[in-house]
């Protein structure tokens, strides 16, 4: 866009980012930019990990900085909800101009069914404040462009959802999994170091024993810590597969609906 380069800071919102909507964790899942249509489509859904079960609506704007615009002037552009349930929300930008920079898409709660909102007052660049108050940045040079957009159902976007969310509560099985094995693997070493202890006691002091025996016993209670992490997050990937098993009956009974 500019004829010698943008070297300006990338301010693009990763996969996976989260933000904060007054209490509601939001993760952004895709955001695709179709040249051809002068569109974006942005995929985002609710933390799985939280307990809740949300009914609220939400409404969107979507703001953004035009290049050739010398004073940099936040301009609002038309978006709407395309999809929307109590996990998943797909948010369409329509009519976007050629050349573009910066841009934010705002999600807030609404009182109700209006997808249309005021141009809110906030920072186009990549921010806490932007973060605090529920916009995901985007960056012309960041964005996947496609060329077409496909044309989904309900059910289809329902089903997105849902494999969104297994994919993120599998990856969260995978880290815990991970945070086991080191514990374990740092239980071991424990273990040995108590081995070593108590057979450096040979030849030792009654007093120098009496020391070695108060050691040992201060490992065993970082070793009860230890097992004690393993269960709760044992006990915490069981509750995560439970939600995936119950995900994936939905999906497969949204198939045969659509059979």
């Amino acid at each position: 866009n500019y004829w010698w380069g943008d070297y300006s800071p990338i301010q693009q919102s990763q996969i996976g980012e989260k933000v904060d909507i007054n209490g509601t964790k939001f993760i952004l899942q895709d955001w695709k930019y179709n040249p051809n249509k002068k569109s974006m489509r942005i995929k985002m859904f609710i933390d799985p990990n939280a307990t809740d079960t949300y009914t609220n609506l939400y409404k969107v704007s979507f703001v953004m900085r035009d290049l050739e615009k010398e004073d940099y002037e936040n301009t609002q552009i038309h978006s709407k909800i395309l999809y929307q349930d109590d996990r998943y929300l797909v948010v369409e930008v329509s009519d976007l101009p050629e050349n573009f920079q910066k841009m934010v898409v705002y999600v807030d709660d609404a009182n109700e069914e209006n997808n249309e909102v005021a141009l809110q007052t906030f920072s186009i660049s990549k921010s806490d404040d932007n973060e605090k108050m529920g916009g995901f940045s985007g960056d012309y040079r960041k964005l996947k462009k496609v060329k077409n957009w496909t044309s989904e159902t309900t059910f289809a976007y329902k089903k997105e959802g849902l494999r969104f969310q297994i994919m993120f509560l599998e990856n969260n099985i995978a880290k815990k999994d991970m945070q086991i094995k080191k514990l374990e693997e740092k239980k071991q070493i424990i273990h040995e170091k108590q081995q070593d202890l108590e057979a450096s006691k040979t030849h030792k002091t009654p007093e120098e024993q009496t020391n070695i025996t108060y050691e040992i016993h201060s490992l065993d209670d970082t070793i009860n810590d230890n097992k004690s992490s393993i269960s709760s997050k044992e006990a915490n990937i069981a509750a995560l597969e439970e939600q995936i098993k119950a995900m994936k009956n939905q999906i497969q009974s949204l198939i045969e609906i659509g059979k």
